[in-house]
């Protein structure tokens, strides 16, 4: 009889044993490993473009004055971000040019009007590509008149041309560092060209004529259009008024 009872405790037990093992197994037992998957980064940022709605004459204060212009209109539409004039000029101290090749922030992402419209996807289509949309709208979003078949219509000050290689270059027009604003006969730099049998030295030139271009629909159609055209109307006097393209950077 006790044999009997001592064999059933010893049951007894080991089936306590048993299950609270099985329980504490089964509480240890590791979780499914599950895959941590990271979001994908999230897109490069819009850079918005405009033209300015603002006039001027040659005498914008040299590249970095240009660069001023856009600033300020900006910051009365309430624009973010800092903006620099697509413009190209000396550099300071009779230095190399500048241009938006060596002081433009290239994006990666797109670039957009005030409207959201793509102009480009990103800086390297900007300067390879044809415009998605022409820059035809100011810091206000609204609308810049453009040019017809027999009318120059609105001119911007560029100086900058993009040649078939995609190189950014300055022009050689760029009234003298866009520091002149004045009739031909007004600059005390052209003195010696009043003279007619005197023939226009460079530094004359110069200080009479800036690249500019007109805002043409036409002009967006092919890579570098909209900032050097292809026939001499791009080249105008440094005492007439052109607007600014201007880029977020």
């Amino acid at each position: 009889m006790k044999k009997t009872l001592l064999f059933l405790l010893v049951l007894v037990l080991l089936g306590t044993m048993g299950i609270t093992g099985l329980a504490w197994a089964q509480v240890q037992l590791p979780t499914p490993y599950k895959k941590i998957t990271k979001p994908p980064p999230p897109p490069p940022p819009s850079k918005i473009v405009f033209v300015t709605s603002e006039v001027y004459n040659g005498n914008l204060g040299g590249v970095s004055g240009a660069d001023w212009r856009c600033q300020q209109l900006a910051q009365r539409a309430n624009l973010p971000g800092t903006y620099k004039a697509w413009i190209s000029g000396p550099g300071p101290q009779t230095g190399p040019p500048i241009g938006p090749g060596e002081t433009f922030t290239r994006s990666a992402g797109p670039y957009r009007r005030v409207d959201g419209s793509v102009v480009a996807n990103n800086w390297t289509s900007l300067i390879t590509q044809p415009l998605l949309n022409p820059i035809f709208l100011d810091e206000y979003g609204r609308l810049i008149p453009t040019s017809t078949h027999c009318n120059i219509g609105t001119p911007v000050w560029t100086g900058t041309a993009i040649w078939a290689d995609y190189r950014i270059l300055p022009s050689a027009d760029n009234c003298l560092g866009w520091t002149v604003g004045v009739r031909l006969e007004e600059s005390e730099l052209c003195d010696p060209c009043r003279v007619p049998t005197r023939p226009f030295s460079s530094k004359c030139v110069a200080a009479t004529t800036g690249e500019a271009i007109a805002l043409k629909p036409t002009d967006s159609y092919y890579p570098g259009g909209w900032t050097q055209g292809p026939s001499s109307h791009d080249i105008q006097h440094c005492y007439e008024t052109a607007r600014l393209y201007c880029f977020q950077q």
